[in-house]
């Protein structure tokens, strides 16, 4: 059983949008075929350094990867959020139930990725504690472009399943990487290779919570960004004579 450490100043946690700070850690499978990568088993020894941060101010809300200002292993450290997926600043508007990143991508430039925060939940009857909470089991589906390194040209789109855990008592409709809208905050994100759980939970804290706002008019959703940019790959490793074809 995890530790997660809770502070808060005079507060109800029943009461709607308080202010609130998460810090959430990410574990890495190492079961999958992906260990067999070097990039990615450095990853999984390094991930446990990094701290992921959910910022809500009763409106609206950031998730991001705490900077780590000096490191001497850092080339690993990067690895670890990239396989993570922490290399993104979102902004999470709850009134439109939105999530907003911009991609640092040199292919593609000025384009904000925008998501519904609903992930299709289903709340199931299966509960468990995590730390002095209740939490119920949710089990959802998002849109994901998967990489076939046999078949580059064969882009598919599918649904993968996502498994949420969810504390009531903690009336925030959010989670980690723009995952949102049940009733109550995700303290358990389960999907592909990682899990994304809490592990320190600030509520109210003493200094106002300042939001970042990501805005603009050329929206595209993840997985047709991801299209967008395996296309433009594609186009340019042509323009330079590279040939590119499926593996029989």
């Amino acid at each position: 059983m995890k530790n997660i450490i809770l502070i808060f100043s005079i507060f109800y946690l029943s009461h709607l949008k308080a202010q609130i700070i998460v810090e959430y850690k990410v574990e890495l499978d190492t079961l999958i075929n992906l260990y067999e990568n070097k990039d990615y088993r450095r990853a999984t020894k390094n991930v446990e350094q990094l701290d992921f941060i959910l910022k809500f101010d009763g409106k609206n809300a950031n998730y991001y990867t705490k900077e780590i200002l000096s490191s001497d292993n850092r080339y690993n450290i990067n690895n670890a959020i990239v396989f993570a997926q922490g290399n993104n600043y979102y902004y999470i508007d709850l009134e439109k139930s939105m999530s907003f990143y911009k991609p640092k991508d040199r292919f593609i430039k000025d384009v904000i990725v925008a998501d519904s925060i609903d992930k299709n939940w289903k709340i199931t009857k299966d509960k468990k504690k995590i730390g002095d909470f209740l939490c119920y089991k949710a089990i959802g589906r998002i849109y994901q472009v998967i990489p076939n390194r046999d078949k580059p040209l064969d882009i598919r789109k599918k649904y993968i399943p996502v498994t949420a855990w969810f504390a009531p008592e903690i009336n925030v409709p959010l989670g980690p990487k723009g995952f949102g809208n049940l009733p109550g905050l995700i303290m358990e994100l389960e999907y592909l290779k990682f899990k994304i759980f809490a592990k320190r939970i600030n509520i109210n804290p003493k200094k106002d919570i300042e939001i970042n706002k990501i805005e603009g008019e050329n929206l595209m959703s993840e997985a047709d960004f991801i299209v967008k940019k395996i296309n433009l790959m594609i186009e340019k490793a042509e323009s330079m004579d590279i040939e590119i074809k499926n593996n029989k």
